[in-house]
């Protein structure tokens, strides 16, 4: 890569490692911690062996002709591949049971055992679902010798700050004490329970940006406000914009001092005149209506110098590959007067 040495305190890749050998690995990572500061971190999520319906769907496409994402090594662990390369590795999970079933669909006549394995995975508990191999496997590790300030932050004592996993579900608790008010709420019904797989691979992100007490967050398109509430959680000033009123909960805004305006960021500018340490954009770029690109100079012009915008959107060669999407230089850009649709209007491959 031409990039300068120890230059990110964060140096992360996904669905990249599974396509190469171990000693390819190592020669990835080893160009990964070349980029990244001593003592920061590694963060790689790779498809998971365990999981079985990605296995299955997996064979099953091999054998009929119809994959199409080339060679793919499934990950048990890389525990040996970290070591080999430098990198202490700090914790392994799984994340995204639901997202793999649709490698059920290579599968024909699959639908019904995606439905009841559906059914069967809501209807577990928390410490049931931890135990269930998911489709995404997530190394995290640190650069060098682990110095006690990163391995305070990824495993925060008890005494002084909740684990990420448990940190989101007390935001969601937060959340469902609100809408439990409602005659009918949406995020109780269905969207609780969905949240948690866009928001897994992100959190040892998320947690690494929000180290300093007080780091001014900024979320678009927040919906229910839950990485806000995160936010709020880890110590954070949180400011939440969204074009949809109904989502937000004004007494949760006034007892937990989250300040939320509504706005459509495509039409309007970010309200007020406040510089963000950390901006959120996560799984809002495909709701784009219009070309993104004066939505992120809108982001940018927010930020504080050496602020961080964190993105999450579908990958088309997962959630749509035979989809037609337009090209990001067609797409128009916005004009006043121009409409809006609610709907998911793109999804970006990665080189867009």
């Amino acid at each position: 890569m031409q990039l300068p040495d120890h230059q990110f305190d964060l140096t992360w890749n996904a669905g990249v490692l599974e396509h190469f050998d171990e000693d390819e690995q190592v020669t990835i990572l080893r160009e990964m911690i070349r980029v990244t500061k001593p003592g920061g971190t590694v963060l790689v999520i790779t498809p998971f062996a365990e999981c079985l319906p990605y296995r299955a769907g997996k064979e099953a496409a091999e054998q009929l002709g119809t994959w199409m994402y080339g060679t793919e090594y499934p990950i048990f662990s890389l525990k040996d591949s970290f070591e080999r390369s430098g990198i202490a590795l700090i914790e392994e999970s799984s994340i995204g049971f639901l997202n793999s079933l649709d490698f059920l669909d290579f599968i024909q006549d699959s639908q019904t055992v995606k439905h009841w394995l559906t059914k069967w995975y809501h209807g577990l508990t928390k410490e049931e679902k931890c135990n269930v191999p998911g489709y995404l496997l997530v190394s995290v590790g640190v650069v060098g010798t682990v110095p006690g300030k990163a391995m305070s932050s990824l495993h925060p004592s008890p005494e002084t700050q909740l684990s990420p996993e448990d940190k989101l579900s007390r935001a969601q608790t937060i959340i469902s004490s609100y809408h439990a008010k409602r005659e009918k709420s949406h995020y109780l019904s269905a969207y609780k329970e969905e949240e948690s797989t866009y928001w897994f691979p992100l959190l040892a992100i998320l947690d690494s940006l929000l180290v300093a007490r007080g780091t001014k967050v900024l979320d678009i398109g927040a919906a229910y406000g839950t990485l806000l509430m995160y936010s709020v959680l880890s110590g954070a000033k949180a400011y939440g914009l969204d074009m949809i009123p109904d989502y937000w909960s004004e007494e949760l805004e006034q007892d937990y001092g989250v300040r939320w305006n509504l706005c459509n960021i495509e039409a309007e500018e970010i309200p007020g005149k406040e510089q963000f340490d950390v901006i959120l954009f996560t799984e809002i770029l495909e709701h784009m209506n219009y070309n993104p690109l004066p939505v992120l100079r809108k982001i940018k012009d927010r930020l504080t110098p050496g602020g961080s915008l964190l993105i999450s959107t579908p990958w088309k060669r997962h959630f749509a590959p035979n989809q037609y999407d337009p090209d990001l230089l067609d797409m128009p850009y916005y004009q006043p007067g121009d409409g809006f649709i609610d709907a998911e209007i793109k999804y970006y491959t990665i080189d867009e």
